[in-house]
C-alpha cells in the first residue's frame, strides 16, 4: 500500500522496517533524544526531581552514544544499562 504526499507517492513503513534505520537516522533520533534528555535534566532540577532529573541524565546518554555511534535506541540503552552493571 502506498501513502501519497504531495502528489508523490510513498510506501508506507511497517514497524520492522522502521527498526531498520540507518545510521543517518539513529544520528537524529538521537540529537533529539539527547535533548529530551537535556530539558529532562533541567526540569528535574527546577522541580527538585531527583528521578526525573537522573532519568533526564541517562536519556541524554543514550541520545549521545546513538548520535555519535549511529546505533539504534534499543542498543543504546543496552550499552547504558552494561555500563551500569560494571563494578567500580
Amino acid at each position: 500500500m502506498a501513502l501519497v504526499v504531495g502528489g508523490c507517492e510513498h510506501p508506507q513503513t511497517s514497524g520492522l522496517e522502521k527498526a531498520e534505520m540507518t545510521a543517518s537516522e539513529n544520528y537524529w533520533e538521537g540529537k533529539g533524544r539527547a535533548l529530551k534528555g537535556k530539558i529532562k535534566q533541567k526540569w528535574g532540577f527546577l522541580t527538585d526531581d531527583v528521578f526525573l532529573e537522573s532519568q533526564g541524565r541517562k536519556d541524554y546518554v543514550a541520545g549521545k552514544i546513538q548520535e555519535k555511534t549511529g546505533i539504534n535506541q534499543k542498543r543504546a540503552i543496552e550499552e547504558i544499562k552494561a555500563l551500569e552493571n560494571q563494578p567500580d
